[in-house]
């Protein structure tokens, strides 16, 4: 059905979300190779459906959250290098719809969160300079007017990563 109606926004999208049902099942069965190959194929079609409607702001968080599901599955897949491509464009995307609108709480605490995650991907866990660079984004991010809706653990969690790193590159709001 999807291949006959590949315009189709619904088929399309039922489509993506089964690939990431069956990543979900994959993943948590251990099946990382499977894991993987399944998000990338919700984040081909996730993709597709976003490039119908570049201003659809669904859209893109829908992409950006697939990118996050496949960098995930490939930290699981101890391919933690190759998860740091697709966390950057899961936060380029984020920062973008928070840039849209700086009041959203969901698009700047994704943002912020993804950030987080991204500083624990490149720096395995320690505050190496990318880490730093990552958490101190996102820090900023939770004292954006929007980030009053994002949950205080999550704001208190990130504060205390970036304070690991100490005062080098400063941390003024942009």
């Amino acid at each position: 059905l999807a291949d006959s109606s590949p315009m189709h926004v619904d088929v399309q999208r039922d489509l993506a979300i089964a690939y990431e049902k069956l990543a979900n099942v994959a993943r948590s069965a251990g099946q990382h190779a499977a894991a993987v190959e399944a998000y990338r194929g919700a984040l081909e079609r996730f993709e597709r459906l976003a490039r119908l409607d570049p201003e659809n702001a669904i859209a893109a968080r829908s992409v950006a959250i697939a990118q996050e599901h496949l960098a995930d599955a490939l930290v699981d897949a101890g391919r933690r290098s190759d998860a740091v491509g697709p966390l950057r464009l899961a936060l380029a995307t984020h920062r973008d719809l928070a840039g849209r609108d700086r009041h959203s709480a969901q698009a700047t605490c994704d943002a912020a969160r993804v950030g987080e995650r991204l500083g624990l991907v490149v720096g395995g866990g320690r505050p190496t300079p990318d880490a730093c660079t990552a958490w101190r984004e996102s820090a900023r991010l939770h004292r954006r007017p929007g980030a009053a809706g994002c949950a205080p653990e999550d704001t208190a969690r990130i504060a205390a990563r970036a304070a690991t790193c100490g005062t080098a590159g400063g941390d003024d709001d942009p």
